[in-house]
């Protein structure tokens, strides 16, 4: 039944649209059920909130891939310090596993 429902392809940021998209109608139904005035000014307080809410500001959606800059010296040495734990334990099953066809010879 997809003819019938609010669906779209997967997108970085989809979830939160959605959310959002959600959250705007629900609003504007609450307001009409309180009997509140809405008009132009009305709605663009109601999206300026559900916009900051779920950070639709941010401007990253699709525009593409934005440049961070270098890592930072602390993210270089974790990585190293994993890339190193990884080594250690390729060695040390590589030499368990020579030890154990010795043994069995």
């Amino acid at each position: 039944n997809t003819e019938n429902t609010f669906v779209t392809p997967v997108f970085n940021g989809s979830m939160s649209l959605r959310n959002a998209a959600g959250e705007l109608i629900e609003s504007v139904n609450k307001s009409v059920r309180r009997k509140e005035t809405i008009d132009d000014a009305y709605f663009e307080e109601l999206f300026a909130d559900v916009s900051s809410l779920y950070r639709l500001d941010q401007g990253l959606g699709m525009s593409g891939k934005q440049d961070l800059g270098p890592l930072p010296p602390t993210s270089i040495g974790l990585i190293a310090v994993i890339g190193g734990a990884w080594i250690v334990i390729g060695v040390t099953y590589f030499t368990g596993m020579i030890k154990k066809r010795k043994n069995q010879k």
